[in-house]
């Protein structure tokens, strides 16, 4: 196998860092290095052992699509996913009001349905027409309820739980879309995003972070320094051999000729003023401030015993409508959340998502605090007796100093190929530079893939993407 010494460095143990590590070595780099900040792999991937569960999924949770997808191949390959996907029927969530009423399933998956078909056609770019104009996804999809789902014929309760169950659905979106609200969300660009095919939603059986492990055992021993937060990348350096110099935050140098960063966009949002030095061209700077990037969460409860005896898969909670559901004050975080789920073959335990500023909010409260309002919230939309004697563990991806929040979205004025220009290396290609001096600074990362953004397997294939970049550079062939 071909080999090359040439220094590499990658800022980031994540799935974009663990890729780019991997096909480098398999393709005969000798000098890899990945420098991770925190004391473990996987980034915004974190299984734990908590709660009584081997698999505790504290960050991303599915596989998007098994067809065309590299990640799932990996972990099928790897022997991590279940024969069969369970599949829960919608008809298993059980849904309440505010008022603690319980509300038919049917009539409830119907209009579901119907609000699926709007968001579909917003996930197209909108009307074609060209009738009507809307600047962001909730503009659009309000629109649209007033226009085919209410009717003149409508009672005034008829009205308000609507509009409670549009509330509840756009909830869910804003977990989809990692944003604070739909009305954020550019309507023309959403077309730019590619779904896979298949299954929307697979589960690796033995836990997402055997997923990640699989990648850190193709590297070699010592291959990923833990504990080495970056504090600057010095870059262009011409007065040097190796014109990068990356220093960390405990005093250690590392020289290189390249440099991967696949820190989040959150992380770069706050701290790329002062982590590249030079600074980085303003274009960059412009996709970087352009670019969304939102928090979402999850909470965690057990209980002693099961809290309910019948068997659902989801507590849906339909709010009262507030007067200005774009006012919410986020001591009144818990209204983002939008039920309560189970998990199969463990009835102790609940899950709740919560996303947007209501997430960050959360995150300053205690876990006592949070399990508080949680099991109130269950008494008072089901009327059952939920004691508060309950375990809570919350995901803290916002207060995380290293990864700053969950995942990245396309607010109303951005074009998402601003991804495109994040991904764009520095100085560029070997054009008018020695090998050693082109590719200095390269970006991989999920917010770096335009048709990928927010997922794992779009982080994966950005890792791929900057070693291919090297690997061409250098000549080296593919094993």
């Amino acid at each position: 196998m071909a080999t090359r010494s040439a220094p590499v460095l990658i800022i980031g143990a994540g799935v974009a860092g663990l890729s780019a590590a991997v096909e480098l070595t398999k393709a005969g780099f000798t000098d890899v290095t990945v420098l991770e900040a925190m004391d473990r792999p996987g980034g915004r991937v974190h299984s734990i052992a908590a709660l009584g569960m081997e698999n505790l999924e504290l960050g991303a949770t599915w596989l998007h699509g098994n067809k065309d997808n590299p990640l799932y191949n990996l972990a099928e390959q790897s022997n991590l996913l279940e024969a069969t996907e369970p599949q829960t029927p919608l008809a298993g969530d059980k849904f309440y009001t505010e008022q603690g009423e319980q509300v038919d399933p049917d009539f409830v998956l119907d209009f579901w349905s119907k609000l699926d078909d709007i968001t579909d056609q917003a996930y197209k770019g909108g009307p074609r027409d060209g009738s009507k104009t809307f600047k962001s996804v909730g503009e659009f999809v309000d629109f649209n309820f007033r226009t085919e789902l209410l009717n003149s014929h409508d009672t005034e309760s008829m009205t308000n739980l609507k509009t409670s169950m549009l509330s509840w659905y756009k909830k869910f979106a804003t977990i989809d879309n990692g944003c604070n609200s739909l009305d954020d969300i550019s309507l023309s660009e959403m077309s730019k995003y590619k779904e896979l095919e298949g299954e929307a939603n697979v589960s690796v059986a033995k836990g997402y972070g055997t997923l990640v492990q699989v990648l850190v055992d193709m590297l070699p021993l010592h291959c990923i320094q833990y504990n080495k937060p970056v504090k600057v990348v010095h870059w262009n350096r011409d007065s040097t051999e190796l014109p990068v110099h990356v220093q960390c935050e405990d005093g250690t140098t590392y020289l290189a000729h390249h440099v991967i960063v696949t820190v989040s966009l959150g992380y770069l949002k706050q701290n790329h003023s002062t982590l590249f030095e030079p600074p980085l061209p303003q274009l960059k700077i412009d996709a970087i401030n352009s670019l969304g990037f939102g928090t979402v969460d999850k909470i965690f409860l057990k209980f002693k015993n099961p809290p309910f005896e019948e068997q659902f898969s989801c507590i849906q909670l339909f709010w009262n409508k507030l007067s200005d559901e774009k006012e919410v004050p986020v001591q009144m975080w818990y209204k983002q959340i939008t039920g309560f789920h189970t998990i199969e073959g463990r009835p102790e335990l609940l899950y709740a998502w919560i996303g947007g500023e209501a997430a960050k909010y959360m995150e300053s409260l205690s876990n006592s605090e949070v399990g508080k309002v949680c099991t109130q919230i269950l008494r008072q939309f089901t009327k059952r007796d939920i004691p508060d004697d309950v375990e809570v563990i919350c995901s803290t991806w916002h207060t995380n100093p290293y990864i700053c929040g969950s995942y990245t979205n396309v607010p109303v004025g951005c074009k998402a190929e601003a991804s495109d220009v994040l991904a764009e290396p520095l100085p560029g290609g070997a054009k008018g530079y020695v090998k050693e001096k082109a590719l200095q600074v390269q970006f991989a990362g999920e917010a770096t893939i335009t048709p990928f953004i927010t997922t794992t397997h779009g982080a994966f294939i950005s890792g791929k993407r900057e070693a291919a970049r090297l690997v061409d550079l250098y000549d080296v062939k593919m094993q």
